[in-house]
């Protein structure tokens, strides 16, 4: 008996990277707060599933008799089936701080929808776990789940998801910051003979651009990741890097028009 497939490297190796991404991230609204929890909850139930796995394994190895070959399938396939709820609810969870900004970014309800239909697919896919009734069976079950396109798809898709949401959550800051310092913008055009404010104004309108210019492209790069290549580390470190630097050109245009208005509007 195998039962090689239950080795969650890549499963494991997406969570290294994909926490310190979200977990600063977490809307206190209670939908997320609880998602979350729950996610955290699965995994903690999924180290122990495992752990039992483990030794039911070892002890099959050790004995290579049929009473511990079926206790050693049994534990691979709660082991399995918790590995289920890890994805499902974390999948949630990443689905949910999307479904927050369907109003201002276009892009999340049908990354929230592709989400809502992986996690079916994982529905389906612990239903055939439990179904299994013999090692082969159970085998088979996962060999379709560590198919290595299937694997590279739901990989892009999580890493699409992450940064979208980045990107998400910027457009969101620059939709309100621009809501709230639209009235400010229009005072300042009636003052455009004070070369500060004409210099203020251009500097502002280029940065703001080049604001959206780079969330478009990493957008756009971010839906690029279904080639055979794609490698999350790289693919977030780039990704990272360049969502600072996006941040940066916020922060700099906010406070570029905090002085403009105190200086030239208030007084």
């Amino acid at each position: 008996m195998k039962l090689t497939t239950l080795f969650l490297a890549s499963f494991l190796f997406l969570l290294s990277f994909s926490l310190p991404l979200l977990a600063q991230e977490t809307d206190p609204t209670n939908a997320i707060a609880i998602a979350e929890s729950d996610y955290r909850h699965q995994f903690d139930q999924y180290r122990d599933a495992y752990n039992s796995f483990t030794l039911a394994k070892s002890q099959w190895l050790s004995s290579l008799n049929l009473k511990t070959e079926q206790e050693a399938l049994q534990a691979a396939k709660l082991a399995a089936s918790a590995r289920v709820d890890v994805m499902t609810s974390y999948t949630r969870w990443l689905r949910l701080q999307l479904l927050q900004f369907t109003s201002t970014y276009e892009k999340a309800a049908n990354l929230a929808a592709r989400l809502e239909e992986l996690n079916s697919w994982y529905l389906t896919h612990k239903t055939n776990i439990q179904a299994a009734g013999s090692t082969p069976a159970f085998d088979q079950v996962m060999v379709e789940y560590s198919d290595p396109q299937a694997k590279i798809n739901r990989d892009a898709l999580y890493s699409t998801a992450q940064t979208e949401l980045k990107v998400a959550q910027l457009a969101y800051y620059q939709h309100y910051s621009r809501a709230i310092y639209d009235p400010v913008l229009k005072a300042l055009q009636d003052k455009t003979d004070i070369p500060e404010v004409e210099q203020g104004l251009s500097r502002i309108d280029q940065l703001g651009k080049e604001i959206n210019d780079e969330l478009d492209s990493i957008s756009t790069f971010g839906g690029t990741l279904e080639a055979e290549s794609f490698n999350p580390v790289q693919y977030f470190r780039k990704v990272n890097e360049r969502l600072s630097e996006v941040h940066s050109k916020q922060i700099t245009l906010l406070n570029l028009m905090i002085e403009l208005e105190s200086r030239y509007v208030r007084n």
